[in-house]
């Protein structure tokens, strides 16, 4: 895993001709592909346009020829009219293909008259198009012919989701051709040539190259009618990837299914993937975030399918940390005699052995040509001086002019001897790269090439190195950078664009990739990052395959992605299972519910309780108790990448927050019941012997089922958040109902000392759609301490013959003044930034929550704790004070904290208040005894993502 930097559809046209209603296409098994792409370098074994100007090539709408392309008028084709756009997620091109029935021939009809089709779009685009007058039309009689390529015939019939019979023997009008001709050597080991008339006809050198032609056959059926002409259609560049981190973090194998899929069909080829496997042969490892074997097999029997290489990778000698945790004899020890979880000692001859151990373990899993090996960071945040052994090592094998980084270097050698005999090819990160060591690193070694600095990739290459450029700019981190597609597209990016350095020949360059990292694990659901990189996948398929910029901006390749859609089969999970309302959920004769207490564990109890069942935009839903307002989470327990990944942990209840993913889950629904996966920690909910609801891990744990009813809704508001001595609120309690439901009676609730009135309302009907809103009076106790106060309801009714008990709840500030208000000045901060922003202390006293104060970050980073004394003026009667954290990011949030009060600023005493803020950006309120103060200090012990900042909007008090 890499540490990133500072984090600085179109509707569907209707076709013209009625939909067919066609049986479900039927699957043919393929054997796997093990050949690799064979191809040079950045030819990818075929003919690249002489003189391209790289990806910055002619704008032409809807395609460019490229100019000397062999067998093609160098003309410049302009873009016909668009073509019906393929919903996002569609499963199959049945919806889109025009109904048989109105083809009486059943063959394809070649128009005639009338001028040749523009260049049709799809992705890739083709360069050097030769438009013909007519099109193909799949008719009812239309077959696959494949006298070879069988596996990529059923393939494709699968993903056209037609009933399409796969045949050998000679081609009739109306039928797809496919055909592999050894002899084609200029179509390289992933070319083709596509042919549109009667018929369409793809031939390639190899599988490979079929397939990549059924792709593109794929997008243009996704039109109707397929334009009439002929196109050569070869690789720019060997090697086209995607790239995702799951490491530490659980990715779901629904997600990876998609992307392969989606991948292929845009003629990517690679999927890079630093993953666990459960091991084996090493128990001790085995910590959730993995997969099983046989999830990886099946992941690995659809990449060969859609002819995607996996390369796998277990990051070593640093950030191994998920495999040697449980191993600190393996832990590389500093000159203080701490153990390094992230390091490898790699002295030792038992770290080699465990790490070559697991390498077999994989390669036994994966087939794969490569294997990767990380290699980055090793001594990220640290020094090679700070452990000595390593030069000790270095000079017993190298002699006395050896440097430490020359055991970096050998490790990494030894583990491409190993990989070699394995008859693979080792890859590694570039930024362990440096000229300190006086070892060479082995020149067969592919490097992908990320970071600026240290060797540059020209300097590489021309040591007969293999670069892949895996440039920052394609990262996207989860809660951090995000690609810029636009910028890059715009600016005319290309495969030579590296980190750093531009190079003026594909010579050496194996491809780019886009790289996906989850180094804040909880700040993107993995649907929302299947969304952020959609478009900068295609800038990259765009990039690799070809030189020739199709569009002339941004919003017109946008539009060309748009009619391409995403691959056939992409919608592989129901995400709307259950209708937005209001439910109960229980399990046997118990209801799901929680007690009111913030963070309370959600339990089964023979309360019936009301939960908001609602989507959200990324296609998973919150669960919010009615009776306590708080939403169902996954916060407890032991977090790595910020995720609590700790099995067998409560789902707790807690304030409900928008942005935070952790409160939302993935339903998946049979009949009347439902299952929870938490959308971040991809466990599964399940009730434990206590009643109680816990996290675990799904391999080898059932989700348990929990039974959705429909309930009235019934919701508690107060028109004022704040409530004074002397003063009243106003109790509103709304109830809705989807059904009708008889002898609806509403009954206030408050604390103890509160005076709530009347004492109930009630309707003896509510209709199927219909509401009824009964409001009550709440006056607090006469000098009661400062604090929150729920106000609430028990709302019952008959529905069904049944009679319903249901709670709701609406929370009050009980303060001493209607209103908060700010220091007049900062007596002592710690620490406070003033070079990178305007970080000072005197921001969070300025009522202006857009700015805050900020400890130091850009020459130093001092940790926690760290402390804000702040000036009221005069001695005041403090009742509360209000922590609001900044609100433009997530770093620096005050967890652990301490609030005290002193009269000179001098003398603090006890605590006022101590605990924990929750990591979300709204507002903390926090209530104390009454208390004469002038000061107010506010100290941070630790920040919730355990970074050593820390921040403040405002901060305010309750006084008077």
């Amino acid at each position: 895993m890499k540490l990133p930097r500072p984090q600085h559809t179109a509707r569907v046209r209707r076709l013209a001709v009625a939909l067919l209603a066609l049986t479900t296409a039927f699957a043919v098994p393929t054997s796997a592909k093990a050949e690799a792409g064979t191809a040079n370098a950045g030819t990818g074994g075929g003919a690249v346009a002489p003189g391209a100007p790289g990806f910055a090539g002619a704008a032409a709408v809807g395609g460019a020829v490229a100019p000397g392309a062999p067998g093609f008028a160098g003309a410049t084709l302009a873009s016909g009219s668009a073509a019906a756009q393929a919903p996002e997620g569609a499963g199959s091109l049945r919806e889109l293909l025009p109904a048989a029935a109105g083809s009486s021939s059943g063959v394809a009809r070649p128009s005639r008259g009338g001028q040749p089709t523009a260049v049709p779009q799809v992705l890739p685009a083709l360069a050097g198009w030769q438009a013909a007058d007519g099109q193909f039309e799949l008719g009812r009689h239309s077959r696959v012919v494949a006298n070879s390529a069988r596996a990529e015939a059923a393939t494709f019939v699968e993903d056209v989701g037609r009933r399409l019979p796969v045949v050998g023997g000679k081609a009739k009008a109306g039928d797809i051709v496919l055909a592999v001709d050894p002899q084609r050597s200029e179509l390289g080991a992933e070319g083709y040539e596509l042919t549109v008339g009667k018929t369409i006809a793809i031939t390639a050198k190899t599988d490979a190259g079929v397939f990549y032609g059924t792709r593109t056959v794929l997008q243009l059926l996704k039109h109707g009618k397929v334009p009439a002409g002929r196109v050569v259609d070869v690789p720019a560049y060997a090697e086209r990837g995607v790239g995702v981190c799951a490491c530490l973090i659980n990715v779901s194998t629904a997600w990876f299914e998609r992307l392969v899929k989606d991948a292929a069909y845009l003629k990517l080829n690679q999927l890079w993937v630093e993953l666990k496997v459960k091991s084996d042969v090493h128990p001790e490892s085995v910590e959730w975030g993995y997969y099983t074997k046989p999830q990886i097999a099946a992941l690995q029997r659809l990449a060969d399918k859609y002819h995607v290489t996996i390369v796998p990778e277990v990051n070593s000698p640093g950030h191994i940390e998920p495999w040697i945790r449980n191993r600190p004899d393996l832990q590389l020890t500093d000159n203080t005699g701490a153990k390094q979880v992230s390091r490898l000692d790699i002295t030792k001859p038992e770290a080699f052995e465990f790490l070559t151990s697991i390498i077999d373990e994989n390669l036994k899993t994966f087939r794969t040509p490569y294997w990767h090996m990380g290699a980055d960071e090793y001594m990220l945040g640290s020094d090679y001086a700070k452990y000595p052994q390593l030069l000790e090592y270095a000079r017993a094998k190298f002699g006395p002019g050896a440097v430490p980084q020359d055991a970096f270097v050998d490790f990494i050698n030894r583990v491409n001897a190993h990989v070699k005999a394995k008859g693979k090819t080792l890859r590694i990160w570039n930024d362990g790269i440096t000229d300190a060591a006086t070892v060479p690193l082995d020149r067969d070694i592919v490097v992908e090439h990320w970071l600026s600095g240290g060797v540059k990739p020209s300097r590489l290459i021309a040591e007969g190195r293999k670069v892949m450029n895996s440039a920052y700019a394609l990262y996207n981190v989860r809660g951090g950078f995000k690609t810029n597609a636009q910028q890059l597209y715009d600016s005319g990016w290309t495969p030579l664009r590296f980190e750093g350095e531009t190079l003026a020949s594909s010579n050496g360059v194996t491809g780019a990739k886009v790289t996906l990292w989850p180094d804040n694990g909880s700040g993107n659901t993995e649907n929302e990052i299947e969304a952020e990189v959609r478009m900068p996948l295609r800038l990259v398929a765009q990039a690799t395959w070809s030189t020739v910029k199709p569009d002339p901006t941004y919003a017109a390749f946008t539009a060309r992605a748009d009619v391409v859609g995403r691959a056939p089969g992409f919608a592989n999970v129901d995400r709307t299972p259950v209708a937005a309302g209001t439910y109960s959920l229980s399990a046997g004769r118990d209801y799901l519910g929680a007690a009111a207490a913030e963070g309370a564990e959600l339990k089964l109890d023979s309360t019936e309780s009301a939960w908001d069942v609602t989507p959200t935009t990324d296609g998973y839903y919150t669960l919010t108790n009615l009776a306590t307002g708080r939403c169902a989470e996954s916060r407890v327990g032991v977090r790595y990448l910020n995720t609590p990944l700790q099995p067998g942990t409560p789902i707790t209840a807690q304030t409900c927050d928008s942005t935070n993913r952790l409160q939302r889950w993935q339903l998946a629904k049979s009949g009347s019941r439902i299952t929870l996966v938490n959308a971040i920690t991809r466990m599964v909910a399940v009730v434990d012997r206590s009643g109680g609801l816990i996290q675990q891990i799904p391999d080898g744990h059932r989700a348990t089922p929990l039974t959705l009813k429909p309930v009235l809704r019934a919701v508690a508001s107060v028109d004022r958040q704040t409530v004074v001595s002397g003063s009243t609120a106003q109790l509103t309690v709304t109830v809705t109902a989807k059904a009708r439901a008889t002898d609806v009676t509403v009954r206030p609730t408050a604390p103890a000392g509160w005076s709530v009135t009347p004492a109930s309302r009630s309707t003896r009907e509510l209709t199927a759609g219909g509401s009824f809103t009964a409001t009550f009076t709440a006056t607090p106790p006469a000098d009661a301490p400062a604090g929150t106060a729920a106000l609430g309801a028990a709302t019952s009714y008959k529905q069904g013959g049944t009679t319903h008990r249901l709670s709701t709840t609406a929370g009050v500030r009980l303060s001493c003044v209607p209103a908060a208000t700010s220091p007049v000045a900062v007596k002592f901060v710690d620490s406070e930034e003033t070079t990178g922003e305007d970080g000072r202390a005197v921001n969070a006293i300025d009522g202006n929550p857009a700015t805050f104060w900020h400890t130091e970050w850009s020459a130093r980073q001092p940790q926690p704790p760290h402390e804000i004394q702040l000036d009221l003026g005069s001695a005041k009667s403090v009742c509360a004070v209000t922590y609001l954290t900044r609100q433009n990011a997530t770093n620096g949030r005050i967890a652990d904290y301490e609030l005290y009060l002193s009269a000179d600023g001098v003398s603090w005493g006890q605590p006022a208040s101590k605990g924990t803020f929750g990591n979300s950006p709204d507002a903390k309120w926090v209530p104390v005894a009454a208390t004469t103060a002038r000061y107010v200090r506010l100290v941070q012990l630790s920040e919730a993502s355990g970074n050593p900042f820390g921040t403040a909007a405002e901060i305010t008090v309750d006084a008077k």
